[in-house]
């Protein structure tokens, strides 16, 4: 693996590892030849001190070059996805918005905020990751197999 493949990535999160920050992180495992390093640190909040858990989260969204939002956490707690979205957008870092799991739809100051929404298929993400990070453009094609005239 070069250096240069290795995409820089931070993923909102609640100082916790919840089921979407660690199903994103299963879902980009999945992906074969997808290279990334995880700059989002959930476990490293500072005990009690709001002005070192704010330079811990811009510490850690600096390095990134893509901050991936997980619209769930936006619905349990969204002053503090608001402060990391506004982190990003203030350090000119793409946002890449991905669904709720589930039946609820993304909201709508997610979707202003951000660069892009996807869905959760592997693919889609990863794809996305590398459109707003170095500008690639991904062609993908389906083969469908037709059984043809028997």
């Amino acid at each position: 693996m070069a250096d240069e493949e290795t995409i820089n990535l931070y993923a909102t999160h609640l100082w916790q590892n919840d089921d979407e920050y660690l199903r994103l992180f299963d879902y980009l495992g999945d992906v074969e030849n997808f290279y990334y390093v995880n700059h989002s640190k959930p476990d490293a909040q500072p005990a009690d001190d709001p002005l070192a858990a704010r330079d811990a989260l811009l510490d850690q969204i600096q390095a990134a070059e893509v901050v991936i939002v997980l619209c769930t956490q936006y619905l349990q707690d969204p002053d503090m996805i608001d402060l990391q979205l506004a982190t990003a957008k203030r350090h000119g870092k793409p946002i890449l918005a991905i669904e709720p799991f589930g039946p609820d739809p993304v909201p709508e100051k997610i979707k202003q905020m951000s660069d892009h929404v996807v869905e959760w298929y592997a693919r889609n993400i990863v794809d996305a990751i590398k459109m707003l990070a170095r500008g690639e453009e991904i062609s993908r094609f389906d083969t469908i197999d037709w059984p043809g005239d028997a």
